[in-house]
């Protein structure tokens, strides 16, 4: 065991370091410092006086040593390049030492020959079930394997248990509606990795039992989750150190599975790329082609790219996004084309995906650092490179423009598009009207705000109330500084061409400033 492990769980002991070696060291065994002793054994952890400590160590060999404070140190052992020296206030127990370090190398042994077990398993390849079994008995709870929608993949199935909801699960297949109700008022998420990147203890409410959870993760992408209900005895903080080496174990064995290694798209990945490409025309190859490979196509579609701001998406990691896409979106198909990841949506209703998708989709590609971009909706399949150019464009000028993503609606990005293919060869001075050029001046002279002030009232039409609020100013003020506007240009604010004249100066600014950011490395 390392270390630094064993010291952090000393803490009760008001441990500090005082000189730790560059590289870890491994701890196999320990025991009592003879005093001035000079030799030592390498994976072996000393507990002794400072007292005991002797002038200088005597080979290369590395040491490791807590000291109890009972007079000053050495200096010239402080200097010796190959130690692992800690201290430990004076009055401090050395028995109480030694049988806590004996505590926790007993606990590690055990992680280790749990771990055994479960790798066998592993490697002989009996499946998710054996090792799920295998993990019941080793922690002496129940283990529960679930993919990310609360489906069941592996559960003890001999066992019969007592709580009526864990009885029914077993014919669900699925996680009791109860208990994924409480894990969500908890705020327990498993799509963002940074929360639950280790496990951790739920109470589960109405009862006396404690779950013991962690998420699983394959290439960043949630997958799934791990639970474990105290139902035998109570959870350890071994129990916690396995299970987050099982977990991992876990991924492994999903990332084996068909159901996680097949793309369950691929059959549609020719239809889709030349539908992209624009190779196909004719609605009836169009119809003949999506008969072929058993796709329902509905009234309308949308198309949905998705990209990593930071790159090219893996093929590896593209099959667990698709997956989890799927997942979220009923009848989404996939496929791959020029580096991107491209979904077709397909609903009986405009506005599709669902409110619900939506926001769940939204968790998962914030949570995975990705963004996507959203056609507007068509129902004409022929059409598709023109909405594929949407969804693309979509992301593009969100990330220039850098709006709140993680999803970029094209409808919504359409006048930054505009925006930024204007400013590709022309400056956004050109087109500045000469009444923003006056209060802009006056803003300049006097401290004022009112060019933000008219690109707020302009923004929010008929709703001066949202612009104020958009300001942090009250109502009055907003209609003050409007007032002004007026008074020093004579703008007509009721003519669409000097609205638009304006909308569009404003527009390319707020583009040209979130383009010049990202050039500098902004966030």
């Amino acid at each position: 065991m390392e270390v630094s492990k064993i010291v952090a769980q000393l803490g009760e002991f008001g441990i500090q370091s005082i000189r730790v070696c560059d590289t870890p060291t491994y701890i196999q065994t320990h025991k009592m410092l003879a005093p001035k002793k000079a030799s030592f054994y390498e994976a072996c952890l000393y507990v002794g006086f400072s007292s005991q400590l002797p002038e200088h160590l005597e080979t290369e060999t590395r040491a490791s040593i807590i000291c109890i404070d009972d007079g000053p140190l050495p200096e010239q052992i402080l200097d010796a390049p190959e130690l692992n020296l800690y201290l430990l206030p004076s009055g401090v127990n050395q028995f109480d030492v030694l049988n806590k370090i004996a505590d926790i190398l007993i606990d590690e042994a055990w992680i280790v020959a749990s771990m055994r077990r479960i790798l066998d398993d592993l490697y002989v390849g009996s499946g998710l079930q054996a090792l799920a079994d295998t993990a019941s008995d080793v922690f002496g709870n129940p283990v529960f394997v679930n993919d990310s929608s609360f489906k069941l993949l592996a559960m003890p199935q001999s066992v019969t248990f007592q709580d009526f909801q864990l009885e029914e699960q077993k014919e669900l297949g699925y996680i009791h509606p109860e208990l994924v109700e409480a894990m969500r008022r908890d705020g327990i998420d498993f799509e963002m990795g940074s929360h639950h990147a280790r496990p951790f203890l739920f109470p589960r409410p109405g009862t006396n039992e404690t779950w013991l959870f962690t998420g699983i993760r394959l290439h960043n992408i949630s997958v799934g989750f791990i639970g474990i209900p105290d139902l035998n005895h109570p959870h350890t903080s071994r129990d916690l150190e396995l299970l987050e080496r099982f977990s991992k174990i876990i991924a492994v064995e999903m990332e084996k599975d068909d159901f996680y290694r097949d793309s369950r798209g691929a059959k549609f990945g020719y239809l889709l790329s030349d539908l992209l490409s624009g190779k196909v025309h004719s609605q009836h190859t169009i119809d003949q082609r999506a008969r072929s490979v058993r796709w329902t196509v509905h009234s309308w579609k949308r198309i949905l790219t998705i990209a990593d701001p930071g790159g090219f998406i893996s093929a590896e990691r593209s099959q667990h996004i698709a997956q989890r896409v799927q997942s979220i979106v009923y009848g989404a198909r996939w496929t791959t084309f020029r580096h991107n990841l491209v979904f077709f949506l397909s609903a009986d209703e405009r506005e599709l995906p669902s409110h619900d998708s939506l926001n769940e989709l939204i968790g998962f590609l914030k949570a995975t650092n990705l963004a996507g971009g959203m056609s507007m909706p068509f129902d004409d399949l022929a059409e598709s490179p023109r909405y594929y150019r949407q969804s693309v464009r979509a992301i593009d000028a969100g990330l220039l423009a850098r709006r709140a993503g993680p999803i970029f609606e094209y409808s919504a990005m359409l006048t930054y598009y505009a925006a930024q293919q204007l400013l590709k060869r022309n400056n956004a001075d050109e087109f500045c009207p000469e009444p923003i050029l006056t209060i802009r001046a006056y803003d300049e002279r006097h401290g004022t705000e009112l060019c933000e002030t008219l690109e707020q009232y302009l923004l929010h039409v008929g709703d001066p109330v949202a612009a104020a609020k958009a300001l942090h100013v009250h109502r009055n003020t907003l209609l003050y500084r409007i007032n002004k506007v007026r008074e020093l240009t004579n703008m007509d604010l009721s003519d669409g061409n000097e609205r638009l004249a304006a909308q569009l100066y404003f527009r390319l600014e707020e583009c040209r400033h979130g383009t010049l950011q990202m050039e500098r490395g902004g966030a």
